[in-house]
This record gives structure tokens, sequence and C-alpha cells, in this order.
């Protein structure tokens, strides 16, 4: 037992000593040194390495000479999948168990010429690809080769992208790259010349690996603002559909002694728009066809010293536009805002206002007019406009504080401006903007919308057990304007003549107004219940003294309940006044009172005769008396 146990210490001791006898045997027998890499031969029993050539190696100061393509699919804003292939035609020999300081580093370079900087060749690695890199028990070179390829990878990947999930490497028979594909072997028999190899290079061919992974992506990549209500990927593509071009970010890590082809193609919705000065499109067949990016970083002739190339780039990110979900597309001009007024005048000396917006989209110049940024960093993205779907994007993510809509919409100079076209009328206090739940098109609100609205129909988008969409993401009417957001308000209740409404539109000199401004209104309120009627035309100064500067595109609805002592002549206790893109309307006004006298009926007198019929709208009886004393007649007719 105790012999056995000192043969194989003896065994163990004298390798080391019989491989430098060999290679000093080879060293001082030319014809064998011509053959190739001494070192390949003298390490196993068959099998031969081309001849090493330091004018192959593309890394002269490094260890490592790797080419790569890394190919990126941005599944969504959480998750990127990556398949990577490595052509390794030199590799560190310290991790394989064969650098400097070792029996079999140190022969390599008395041998064959290697420079401490000089890796393994990837003949060499096929020839030691079995053999263990630290004694029995420890990995073979090709298993360790392996892991350091799969760590790299890692490293790589969380150092630039996020949290590695998955990762599985494996070698391969072929490396493509930029349109040429290369043939690849882990076979020690047959990548030499002597061998049949088609040339003497000891870097060729290059052994491959090839690496499937998925990566969980950070929220900062997208530049938006995280918080516990955030669902980045509807956010993301949400503010893609409304047109947003975001800023994405990536770094790109390359080691010494590699080269590498980066391809980034984006998620099933959008499309890259542009990258930086480092990068290119790559157009890409699809329905429609969409743009991927590329990049390519060169790192061969990195220094001794040089530390990993760090590369950080920029992809300009776009919705892709198809018939099935288009980007948003709002016609410049076109509607963005329903104001309507309705001013209760029923109780003149109680009368109040209610006030309601109802918000289609805000347009980018009324955005930057009112500060409101939907991203972390504003330079990091644009957007031309948010739409009703977007606000409640932005409210159901948490990424904006409404009160920046509430405090910038100038409800007080719109009330101020009504305020203005009536005289006598004091301040008008409003209370503090609302936001309007839900709404189902009736009364002051014109359609169906609010904040928490849910799309019902329309939406193609498919819906989770349980799940509210508040906006829509699939579908012809994607992240549109077609169900708009409400803001409402009311006043405290002041004091309004009806009358001082129309004495504001007439001449300040005419007959009428010096007529009104010195008759009560319940005096008035007798006149027109005895028959009269008063005529009057409200114009367009009305409602266009209401101010709507620094507001998108609006259309502006007034509607005055009148008093409860009049009405119009066909029985209306509302009229109506419009200002829409195109015009701002006025109206002639009839007016009577709610009990007038009706003509439409038969008068008669004490004894019951028929005085007027019912007919006749004038009627007029006189009594005459003639007291004749003479009379003279000159001409008769039978």
């Amino acid at each position: 037992m105790t012999g056995g146990v000192g043969k194989r210490y003896q065994s163990k001791n004298g390798l080391p000593f019989l491989l430098v006898a060999m290679f000093t045997l080879q060293m001082l027998v030319p014809i064998v040194s011509a053959s190739g890499m001494q070192s390949c031969s003298s390490l196993i029993s068959s099998g031969t390495c081309d001849t090493y050539d330091h004018n192959d190696d593309m890394t002269p100061h490094r260890q490592d000479w790797v080419e790569g393509s890394y190919v990126f699919d941005l599944v969504s804003t959480s998750s990127i999948e990556l398949e990577l292939t490595w052509a390794v035609r030199e590799f560190e020999r310290d991790t394989l168990g064969l650098g400097s300081g070792t029996t079999v580093g140190d022969t390599l370079e008395q041998t064959d010429g290697l420079d401490p900087n000089d890796g393994a060749p990837a003949d060499l690695i096929r020839h030691t690809f079995d053999q263990s890199t630290g004694g029995s028990g420890s990995p073979t070179v090709g298993q360790k080769l392996k892991t350091e390829v799969h760590d790299a990878i890692q490293d790589a990947l969380e150092s630039g992208f996020g949290t590695v999930t998955s990762i599985s490497t494996e070698y391969v028979t072929s490396f493509t790259s930029g349109g040429q594909t290369t043939t690849c072997s882990t076979d020690s028999a047959s990548d030499a010349q002597a061998e049949g190899a088609s040339e003497n290079n000891v870097f060729e061919p290059p052994l491959c690996f090839q690496a499937t992974a998925s990566v969980d992506l950070l929220a900062s990549n997208f530049n938006l603002v995280g918080s516990e209500n955030l669902d980045l990927e509807r956010t993301y593509r949400g503010l893609l559909t409304m047109g947003a071009e975001v800023n994405t970010s990536f770094d790109l890590t390359t080691k010494p002694g590699h080269k590498a082809d980066f391809v980034i193609n984006p998620s099933s919705y959008s499309t890259v728009l542009g990258v930086d000065g480092n990068g290119t499109l790559l157009l890409r067949a699809g329905t429609p066809n969409f743009n991927a990016s590329t990049w390519s970083m060169d790192h061969l002739q990195a220094g001794e010293t040089a530390t990993d190339l760090v590369q950080t780039v920029d992809l300009r990110m776009g919705h892709r536009n198809s018939p099935q979900s288009p980007t948003v597309d709002i016609e410049e001009g076109s509607k963005a805002l329903d104001l309507n007024l309705v001013v209760d005048l029923s109780d003149e000396n109680a009368a109040t206002i209610d006030f309601a917006a109802g918000l289609y989209y805000l347009d980018a110049e009324t955005l930057n007019n009112w500060g409101i940024n939907m991203f972390d960093v504003a330079g990091s993205a644009s957007i031309p406009v948010i739409t009703s779907d977007g606000i409640r994007l932005a409210y159901h993510n948490d990424i904006v504080d409404l009160t920046q809509f509430t405090d910038q919409f100038p409800v007080g100079d719109i009330v101020e401006g009504l305020g203005s076209t009536m005289a006598g009328v004091g301040d008008i206090s409003m209370s503090d903007m609302q936001w309007v739940s839900v709404s189902d098109g009736t009364g002051i609100f014109d359609e169906e919308g609010g904040l928490n609205y849910s799309h019902s129909s329309g939406c193609t988008e498919p819906v989770a057990a349980g799940q509210v969409l508040h906006y829509c993401l699939q579908g012809p009417n994607a992240m549109d304007g077609s169900k708009p957001i409400y803001l409402q308000t009311t006043s405290q209740p002041f004091s309004m003549r009806f009358i001082d409404i129309i004495m504001e539109q007439n001449d300040e000199n005419s007959t009428i107004n010096g007529f009104l401004e010195n008759i009560q209104s319940s005096d008035l309120e007798r006149l027109m219940n005895s028959g009269f009627s008063l005529e009057a035309l409200i114009g367009g100064s009305f409602l266009n003294d209401i101010p709507l500067d620094g507001l998108p595109p609006a259309e502006l609805t007034v509607e005055i309940i009148l008093p409860n002592w009049v009405t119009t002549v066909d029985g209306s206790s509302t009229i109506v006044l419009t200002k829409t893109l195109e015009e701002t309307s006025s109206l002639d006004l009839s007016l009577t009172g709610i009990d007038p006298y009706d003509w439409e009926h038969e008068i008669v007198n004490e004894e019951g005769r028929v005085l007027c019929y019912a007919n006749q709208s004038t009627c007029v009886q006189s009594d005459v008396e003639f007291d004749l004393s003479k009379v003279n007649f000159n001409e008769w007719s039978a």
C-alpha cells in the first residue's frame, strides 16, 4: 500500500522533468523543429500543430484574440435576449494552466518562442483540450475555456444591461460575422496543414462558442421616472404609440484583445429611428419594415496595461407604425379642448358658473409652456403630443404630478373674461379645479371619458383577468384622444343681471340701453308678461372677449340659463353660444315673459257680446255719438 503511494508520488513529480527533457531533445533536432509547434507533439502521443509565427498574431500585446458577434433582441423594457458567438483564436494561458511560471508555460516560451504576453493559440488549446488545468480533479483545458467564456459574457452583460437571469454556453462549429461564416473546430487531428488544413497557421481554425442569455433590464435605460406604480412596459409602449421618441442607452463592453460586432433588434412594437455617430442603422423586413442598429468595437491592438473598452451607445427609439396599431397622428390645428361654461341666472341674486374642460390632447408647445415632462431626463426624449389616453397613462403610472396640469390651466382668466362681458359683475371666485373620474357623456360633458375611464370597445389589446384598460395600446384608436378627460370647477354664488348681458351687447348710447338701465327686472317682467317682447343680438364679441391665449386649439360653448321671469319666444329657458375653430356664432334673441298675455281668444263685453274675435290680432272698439240737425244728401245710390 505504501509502495503504491510512493510510485504515484514519483510519477507526478517526474512528469515535469520528462517534459523538459523531451523539449530539450526536440530543440536539438532541427528536422523535428521544422514540423510545427514542438510543444504540441511532446504533450500528446499523436497530432500536429502548425508552426507558431508571431506575424499571424493579430493581438501582439495581449494573450487573448477573440472575435465576437452579439445579437440582442429587446423583448420588452424589462427583458432582453442575447445570442452571442465567440471565435477564439488565442486565449489567456494563465487561466488554462499554461501560463508563465508553470512547467508547460515556461517550456512553450523556451521551445516555440512564445512571449509572456502571447496566449495559448487555438492549435495548442485543441491539443491540450482534455488535459487537466491544475492536477487531478481539476477542470480540463476545454472545460476551463468554456467556463471563462461563460463568466466573461455574464460580466459584460451585467455591467452594461442588467441582471442575467439565465445563460448557457456551448461549443459550436461555425462563426458568422459581417456576412462571412468561418468554420470552427475542437478536433486536434485535423487542424494543422500537415493534417490537411488549408493553411499553416497555429491560430486557425478558431474554437467557437455560442451563448444564449436572458437579462432583466434596468428601468434607467429608458429614462422614465420609476415608482412602485409604474408599469414600465405599458408606459413605454404607450408613449411610443403617441409618437414619443426615446433615447435608450446601453454600455457595450469589449475586452482587450477582442473585436466585437453588436446588433440590437428593437421590440415588436418599436423601431430604431437613429443611433449615435458610431452606430449604423440596419433595415429589417417586417410588417411593416423596421430598423435595427449595429456597432463595431475593435480592441485587438490593446496594450499590455489596457483595460476593458466600454462604449455607451444611444438609440433613438420610436413606434413601429402599423395598420393594426397606427402611431397617433393629430392633424395640426384640430380641436384639442372643449370648454363649456354654464351660467345659471335662474336666481340673479345667486348666480353660478359651472366650468368644464374636455381635454383631447396637449401639443408640445403647450407642454413646454406649462413645464410638463414625462421623462426622467428631458433631453433624452421628445413627445409631440399627450392625448387624453396619455394623461390617463401618466396618472395611473404615477409619472406626472397632475397638479402640473391644473395649476397651469387658465380657468381664472377664462372666467374673468366672461365677467368682463357683463357690467357690474365683480370678482368671481371659483373652486379648485377637479379631475372628473368618469363621464357618461351627458350634461356639461359632451362625450364619455374621464380620468378613470376604462376602454370596453375599440381596443384590441389582450386583457388579463381583473385588468382594467384605462389607456389602450393596441387597435385603430390606440393611445388617441377620442375619449377626453375632464376638468371641472364651480363658482361661489354672485349677483348678475341678465339685463346687463343684453346692455353690454348694445351701443351704450342706444335707446334700448337708456330704457333698460332705468328699469327694474320686476317691472320688465310685467311688461313682457303683458305682451311686450325684447329683441336683442348677442354677437361674437361676447365670446371673443373670453381669452383662450396659451391654450391649444379650443372650442368654447357658453350656455346661459335664463332668469325665472323670462324665456325665449319658442319656450326655451336657455340660450347657447358657440365659438368653434372656424367661426364665432351670434344669436338673435326674441325674449318674452314666462306668462305673456295671449291675444288668441275672444273678448266680450258685460253683456257677453263678442268685441274681438280670437283670430284678430288687433281689435279696437269705439263709441261715436252724432248730433245732427241737418243732413244733405247730394246723391244716393239705390
